[in-house]
């Protein structure tokens, strides 16, 4: 199984979290790779069993207007290049860092979750939300790897059938 890990981070918390994620699917024996998504073309989504999407959200600002529970703007230019890329034989899972505090809590899974399913693919695992700094919550993290762990073996061992 081949697994992509792509992120996108303004202040270093985002990244943090997906080489957490990384780290604990090798630990699964899950060949991963994990990039930025900075310089990553929709193309690069090809040939993996498994791509985890990470996003800070952010409020970024359209024709004058704050719009808040976004992707920074890196990912967001990412997901619109991607829309037309089909990949309905792989599979997904999304993770996102936000403040309770600020309408739409991690409102970047929703969006990623729209990139899912253009792409055509399936989640195999409920989207991942950190609130705040992740460096106290790494163990829900864990707990949320571990079990997307397990929803792809059994994917694969149901495939291969």
């Amino acid at each position: 199984m081949k697994t992509l890990v792509v992120y996108a981070s303004n202040s270093g918390n985002t990244r943090m979290v997906a080489e957490r994620i990384g780290e604990r699917l090798r630990e699964h024996k899950v060949e991963t790779l994990v990039r930025d998504v900075v310089g990553m073309k929709p193309a690069d989504l090809r040939g993996y069993n498994l791509v985890v999407f990470g996003s800070c959200t952010w409020l970024r600002i359209v024709e004058g207007q704050p719009l808040q529970a976004q992707l920074p703007e890196h990912m967001h230019r990412f997901a619109h290049s991607a829309e037309h890329v089909r990949l309905p034989n792989s599979r997904f899972a999304v993770f996102a860092l936000g403040r309770h505090e600020y309408t739409g809590f991690a409102g970047a899974a929703s969006h990623l979750q729209v990139l899912v399913h253009r792409l055509g693919g399936a989640e195999l695992v409920q989207p991942l939300k950190i609130d705040g700094f992740p460096h106290h919550q790494l163990d829900a993290a864990d707990a949320w790897t571990d079990q997307l762990a397990a929803n792809l073996k059994r994917d694969g061992a149901a495939a291969a059938r």
